[in-house]
This record gives structure tokens, C-alpha cells and sequence, in this order.
């Protein structure tokens, strides 16, 4: 039997094994194994499988790898790149829109949408999410990257921004990608400082969430709560 045989073969028992049960009874390199059939379509993917779980450490972790990321493994073209991330880009939209289809009435929802919002976001990243009076979303800002080294003139600057898209409620959104999922002294007073200047002109923060890979926690009541005194040296006015 030729190999193309043997790879057509084994294609056709794993797109048979999907299509009869789903993923549930596969192991993480046969899921990609059959995900790159459709950018790879002769050669056998099992190798470049095991190559990206070895590379990445998970199936969870190759899925929200960045383009550029995907591309240093060893045998992973543009194409199969492109496909990844296209499928787990369509996949991260769908669940947004359809989570924005209906008021973010609960902390659950919130939780839930801050989370999805960051999937596949390697750097630091601060984000608005801004809602109408009905708590239906206008959209979502980002407003920094990789840095929480922000001026003294956030706040002010949140406020333009919802100013301008007549938000009624805001939801201040930031990642941890060290994984230490605490507010830090400069994330307390920020939003300390968000909350007073968004109440003072009729705006409500809802809540500031910060965000590891599918955890979210919230930190208003912490950061209300704490006891702050000073300004950070980073957000003196230069």
C-alpha cells in the first residue's frame, strides 16, 4: 500500500471518528491532526501536531497563539498559521456577538465577555467596554498596549471617549499575563480615580475586571474599599 494510501486511510477514520461523536473522544494532537487536513492536503499531519502541542504545551495554548507565534514552529506555513488563528478568531467572534446581543445584566455575563475579549491577547492590554443606559454594548476600545505604564490623564481621557459615544455604563477591562490575578496598588487607584471622575459627570463604572486566559475577576469593591493614599510615581504629571 503506498503512503498516500495509508494518510488518505487514516484521514478518512478520523473525519469519520468527528463526524460520528465530535472531539469528544479525541486526544489533542487528533484534533489538530484534523484541522490542518485543510491546509496541508496530502502530507501526513501527524508530526507538525505533536511539534505544535510540544511547542505550545496545549491545545488551548496552540489555538491562541498569535500568527507570528505559529509560524516559528518547525514545519507550520502561512497557510496553516492563517487557519488557526481564522478558526479560533471566528469562533472567539461568534461568541461575542452573540453575548452582545442582550444586555450584560449579570457580574456573570460580564465575567464571561471580559474573558473571550482577551483570548489570544499575549501582552498587556487596558480596554473599555462601553454600554448604553440598558446595559447593551456601544463597543469596545482598546486604549493601551503592552504596558500598564499609563499618563496621569487616563481617566480624563475614558471620559472623552464615552463623552463621545454617549456610554451611560463602562466596564474598565485589563489583562494579567503574568497570571497574578490581584489588583495592584497602581490598578486600586486607577480605579478609584475612573469611578470619582466618571460619577461626577452622570457615568457609571460597573465594575473593573482583569483577566488571565478564561479567568476574570473583579476588583471595583476591592479598589473602593482599600485603603490609598498619595499618587503613584508613575501617573505624576511630567
Amino acid at each position: 500500500m503506498s503512503e498516500n494510501n495509508v494518510h488518505a486511510g487514516h484521514r478518512e477514520r478520523l473525519r469519520t471518528r468527528y463526524k460520528r461523536c465530535g472531539f469528544d473522544d479525541f486526544q489533542e494532537h487528533e484534533v489538530l491532526e484534523l484541522l490542518l487536513f485543510y491546509s496541508i492536503p496530502r502530507a501526513n499531519t501527524n508530526p507538525l501536531a505533536h511539534n505544535l502541542l510540544n511547542h505550545f504545551g496545549s491545545l488551548y495554548a496552540v489555538m491562541n497563539a498569535s500568527y507570528e507565534a505559529l509560524c516559528e514552529v518547525e514545519g507550520v506555513g502561512p497557510a496553516s498559521a492563517a487557519l488557526i488563528r481564522t478558526v479560533a478568531d471566528s469562533a472567539r467572534a461568534a461568541k461575542l456577538k452573540e453575548l452582545a446581543n442582550e444586555p450584560l445584566l449579570s457580574p456573570e455575563k460580564l465575567y464571561i465577555y471580559a474573558a473571550e475579549w482577551f483570548l489570544g491577547k499575549p501582552h498587556g492590554t487596558v480596554a473599555v467596554l462601553l454600554l448604553d443606559a440598558k446595559r447593551k454594548i456601544i463597543t469596545v476600545r482598546t486604549i493601551a498596549e503592552e504596558h500598564l505604564r499609563l499618563p496621569a490623564s487616563f481617566p480624563e481621557e475614558i471620559l472623552r471617549l464615552c463623552q463621545q459615544m454617549d456610554a451611560s455604563n463602562v466596564v474598565l477591562m485589563h489583562n494579567h499575563v503574568d497570571g497574578v490575578m490581584e489588583p495592584s496598588y497602581e490598578d486600586i487607584y486607577l480605579t478609584r480615580e475612573i469611578y470619582r471622575i466618571l460619577k461626577d459627570n452622570g457615568i457609571t463604572l460597573l465594575e473593573h475586571m482583569i483577566v488571565h486566559e478564561l479567568d476574570a475577576i473583579p476588583c471595583l469593591n476591592i479598589s473602593m474599599n482599600e485603603e490609598v493614599s498619595g499618587f503613584p510615581t508613575k501617573y505624576k504629571k511630567q
